[in-house]
């Protein structure tokens, strides 16, 4: 095996040795996104008018969003939430969204 393979080879073995030390400790390594991408995305984020009033659905703070009053005719909802609130979801039943999980497990 030439030295180059080995060198590569021998650094994909630490690489990997490290990514799982540190996953073990609950740290996750990434390469940062590039500031140049973080500039353009916030450029293309931007609020939009809308023709229905904003009511909120979650508690008031954290687990709450502002939405459009147009939920007519919406099944479902999708809420990546990860905390013990679940205010959100729950308004959503209040709206007939049917396709809200109404047994919610939490766990620690």
């Amino acid at each position: 095996m030439c030295n180059k393979n080995r060198g590569q080879k021998i650094k994909k073995i630490l690489k990997n040795k490290l990514r799982h030390f540190f996953l073990n400790k609950g740290i996750i390594l990434q390469r940062a996104t590039e500031k140049s991408n973080v500039l353009k995305l916030l450029e293309d984020l931007y609020p939009i008018r809308s023709e229905f009033e904003l009511i909120r659905l979650g508690p008031n703070g954290d687990g709450g969003y502002l939405t459009p009053n147009d939920l007519e005719g919406i099944e479902a909802c999708f809420s990546p939430g990860i905390d013990k609130i679940s205010g959100f979801e729950l308004d959503c039943l209040k709206y007939k969204i049917t396709g809200v999980r109404q047994n919610f497990v939490f766990g620690n």
